[in-house]
């Protein structure tokens, strides 16, 4: 096998993969509670704050990725191989903090 059909054959596994493990609404939700308990929210506080960014924020569907902005937070969240990575929105406002 040649170099570059290796590669290609590789670049396609991972799209495969990507494609297969593109997170959905669903597990954003999930991963919000997640969040919310790690920082010591109360059950109640956990559902409410998910269920509410469920129905405020649309995923944007990349079929290999998704991406959902917060904006009361400034965080745009990129979901890839099944996990949400944050990221600030406006990289300036990073720099300074």
């Amino acid at each position: 096998m040649s170099r570059s059909t290796t590669f290609f054959a590789a670049l396609i596994a991972v799209m495969a993969v990507a494609f297969a493990s593109n997170p959905d609404e669903k597990s954003f939700k999930k991963y919000i509670e997640s969040k919310l308990k790690s920082d010591g929210r109360s059950w109640f506080e956990r559902k409410a704050a998910a269920q509410i960014a469920s129905v405020l924020y649309q995923r944007k569907d990349f079929k290999f990725f998704s991406v959902i902005d917060i904006a009361e937070d400034n965080t745009r969240y990129v979901g890839l191989f099944s996990l949400w990575l944050p990221f600030p929105i406006d990289w300036s406002q990073a720099k300074n903090e």
